[in-house]
Order: structure tokens, then sequence, then C-alpha cells
């Protein structure tokens, strides 16, 4: 059951990787090197070089990938384990007030060298439309589970 719970929530987080990805290089793409905001998150695993390698590169655009999707299915189990069962607005809510909590944590509690890092290379509207599109991928996700029919729902083979 706890198994379950956690590999639909992975599902949940690797959605969301995956809008937020390419909510990133849209933004690197206007400034006309769409995979920098992707790199910078490599900064995690190879310190500060990635914040400046603007086109792609095996080791830092592979890393940067890596993180980001680790840490978005790390988010998406977290919250399909807390609010997996919620329907409808409360779904909505609950995706809108973790994404917020996440942020806070990314930038508040965490230590600048384990921060996304994306937030050097974008504004701070891109940084938070990149956090919208977290909260609207992970309600969109959670809700091919918790659909009102079976067939608008997504069933994982154990």
């Amino acid at each position: 059951m706890l198994r379950d719970r956690l590999l639909r929530g992975v599902w949940i987080g690797l959605v969301a990787a995956a809008a937020t990805a390419g909510a990133l290089v849209g933004f690197g793409w206007v400034r006309g090197f769409p995979l920098q905001p992707l790199n910078t998150v490599a900064h995690v695993l190879l310190g500060s070089r990635a914040f400046y390698v603007r086109e792609t590169h095996l080791l830092v655009t592979s890393a940067g990938v890596l993180v980001h999707a680790l840490s978005l299915a790390v988010w998406g189990a977290l919250f399909w384990l807390g609010a997996g069962r919620l329907r409808g607005a409360w779904r909505w809510v609950a995706a809108v007030v973790f994404t917020a909590a996440v942020a806070a944590f990314d930038y508040l509690i965490l230590p600048p060298r384990f921060s996304p890092g994306f937030e050097t290379v974008l504004t701070r509207g891109e940084v938070i439309m990149v956090y919208a599109v977290m909260a609207a991928a992970l309600g969109v996700a959670t809700g091919a589970f918790v659909g009102g029919s079976k067939e608008g729902r997504i069933e994982l083979e154990a």
C-alpha cells in the first residue's frame, strides 16, 4: 500500500519535473541559451561551474536534469502522501500551498549551496512562474489518480 502510494507520488513528481523543466528551457530560450537555467541546477553536484555553462554540456546538463528530476520526484511523493486523497478544489488548494512551502524551503531554509540555482539566471517573476507551473502540474497529475470516473484515472500495476 505504501509502496503504491510512493510510486504514484514519484510519477506525479516526474510530471512536475517535465513541466518545470519545460518552463526553465523556455525562459532560457528567450535569453538565447535554452539550457542555462536547467544547467544551473547542477551546482548542487558540480559546484559553481554549473552557473556559467550556457550550452549543452554532457556532464553539467545531465547532472542538472538528474538533480531536477530527483528533487521533484521526492516532492511529488511527499505531496501525494500528504494530499493524494483530496478531490476537486481542495486538491488545487493543496497543490498551491504545498508548492509555496517548497519555494519557502528552497529559498529560506536550504543553504544557497542546495538551492535550485535557476534563480541566478531568471527574474523573480520567472521563478514564480516556474513554481506556478509546478503547482499546476501537481494538481493535474494528482487528478489523474483521483478523478471521478475509472476511465479518467491512471492505474499502476504493482
